[in-house]
Order: C-alpha cells, then structure tokens, then sequence
C-alpha cells in the first residue's frame, strides 16, 4: 500500500501558525508574560528553518566533504555560544570547554555511525550526516547547558564541604567528584525519560519523520533505535568532558576554591 505524501506550501504553514496565536493569547490571557518570546521565537523559526532548507540544498549540490564539516562546525559553534548564554556566569572560558565537548561528542558519535552503523561515506549520505550531527549537537548542548548550571549551583551551595576536603588533602578533581557524579545524572534524565516513552507514548522524530513521509513503519522503527541508543551516548560525553573542563576554572593555580 503506497501512503500519499502532503506536501506543504506557505497557506498551509500560515494556517498552523494559528497554533502560535492560541499559545500567544493563552500566555496573555493567564498573565505568563510569555507573549513577546513566543513571538519572536515563532519568527525565528520560520526564518532558521527557511534559510536551513536553502543551505542544505546548496550543500548537497557541493558534494564536498570541507562544505559539509564547514556546516557541522557552524551548527557546534552557534550551539556552543547559546548554552553558555543561558548560564548565569558567561565566560569565554565556558563557550570553548563548551566547543571542545561537544566537537568531541559528535566527532566521536558520528565516526562510530557512519564507521560501524551505516558503512558509507558522509559524503555520499550527506542527508543523513547533517540531520544526525544536529540530533547529537544539540542534544549533548541541552545536556551541558544543564550540567553547568547544576554544577556551578552546587559549588556555591557546598563550598564548605569542598574546602575542607581540599584542606585534607585531596585534589580539585577529587573535591568535586560527588557534585559532576550529581550533575551528570541530572543532565541524562531527560534522556532517560524519552527512551522510556519512545514507541509507547512518543514517536519522535526520525521515526514521525519517516511515517509522515511514507516510509515502511519497520524500517523507520530501526532508524529510530539508532538515534535513541546514539544521543544518551553523546550526552554523557559531552557533559562529563564540559564538566571536567569547565569545572577548573573554579580553582586556582594553587588548587584553592576561587570566590564566586
């Protein structure tokens, strides 16, 4: 049985825009204050995504593997610098152990995939390649964005219990070995939660992707496995490497804890 594909003209994306008007309303209506940031992100998704789908056309016509690491690197960049935007200390400092991470975390993801999952070169699949370094980007970004902030905050709350351990002796790294034990697992909950959910209550997106589209429910249901066993494995990654970086910068040259 061949399933139709609809597909989606502007009328169309101006009439699901209505989805925005209600969430707008809502917010005014029960005083969340949320209008003007609904508006704006609503705006930016249009324009991103728009601008998105005219740049992958261009690079998939390139045929270049420097085009399609050049996008890659942007995508890590940009990711970088909003996570370290939504901390409350901003530090260049955060924004490259940030980069470094998450470069680490989809290098080493998409080496594995493409080496061991997929047996192809990245330039000949490049629409594969850049959908899925951007489900692992971003994901290990939400993931260290929240590593950070968990972390910093524990700091600040047991700075006490820090110090002391310093003062007998143990180093930085040690000192603060229970709070990124904490803020890791904190970091993986929400990945945790979505593998839990996934095919009983959730179709997420690869697999919701492949359905819309016509594809056999088999074989998006195999595609889906893939990015679900993929990105706990990017997250974890890229938050223990932020963590261990970025936690440094707590401490002096002469390993004592730094007023916050």
């Amino acid at each position: 049985m061949s399933l139709p594909f609809v597909d989606l003209g502007l009328d169309q994306i101006a009439i699901a825009f209505g989805f925005v008007v209600v969430t707008i309303g809502m917010s005014w209506l029960f005083g969340f204050g949320l209008e003007r940031q609904f508006t704006v992100a609503s705006i930016r998704v249009f324009i991103q995504l728009l601008v998105l789908g005219y740049v992958l056309k261009y690079i998939f016509a390139l045929e270049s593997h420097w085009a399609l690491l050049f996008l890659v690197e942007c995508m890590v960049l940009l990711a970088a610098v909003e996570a370290a935007r939504r901390q409350e200390e901003r530090s260049t400092g955060l924004v490259i152990s940030l980069l470094i991470s998450l470069n680490v975390a989809v290098t080493l993801v998409l080496l594995f995939l493409f080496g061991g999952v997929f047996q192809g070169d990245p330039l000949h699949l490049p629409h594969y390649f850049i959908p899925l370094a951007g489900m692992v980007i971003g994901n290990a970004a939400n993931g260290a964005a929240l590593a950070v902030h968990r972390l910093a905050a524990d700091i600040r709350s047991h700075r006490g219990e820090i110090e002391a351990a310093l003062a007998l002796g143990a180093s930085p790294q040690r000192a603060i070995q229970p709070y990124v034990r904490a803020t890791v697992r904190t970091a993986l909950i929400p990945s945790i939660n979505t593998m839990m959910l996934t095919g009983l209550v959730q179709i997420p997106g690869i697999m919701g992707g492949m359905l819309m589209a016509g594809g056999a429910p088999m074989a998006a249901a195999r595609y889906q496995m893939v990015i679900m066993y993929m990105l706990p494995c990017g997250v974890m990654g890229a938050c223990l490497l932020t963590a261990f970086l970025f936690s440094r910068s707590y401490f002096s040259n002469r390993e004592q804890l730094r007023e916050m």
